[in-house]
């Protein structure tokens, strides 16, 4: 028996609980944006607005036309 049998074994199931691990991050980033962009959608529509949910800048609505701010700064009445 070769002796870095175990090694590549080893490195087999690293490789393996990464790959798991790397994939449940980006399944739970997209799930959460997904919701996060419904969310969104459904706070700019009360307010008669256009929106956009971005990863990085979260969820932005039309104030003015061409002019986007973050809808934490706003809030429907």
């Amino acid at each position: 028996m070769n002796k870095y049998f175990f090694m590549r074994e080893e490195v087999a199931i690293v490789a393996a609980v990464a790959a798991v691990l790397v994939t449940t991050v980006i399944a739970t980033t997209v799930f959460v944006g997904y919701v996060s962009s419904i969310s969104c959608e459904k706070q700019a529509k009360k307010m008669g607005v256009n929106s956009d949910w971005e990863l990085l800048q979260g969820c932005m609505i039309e104030v003015k036309p061409g002019k986007w701010a973050p809808l934490k700064n706003y809030r429907a009445i």
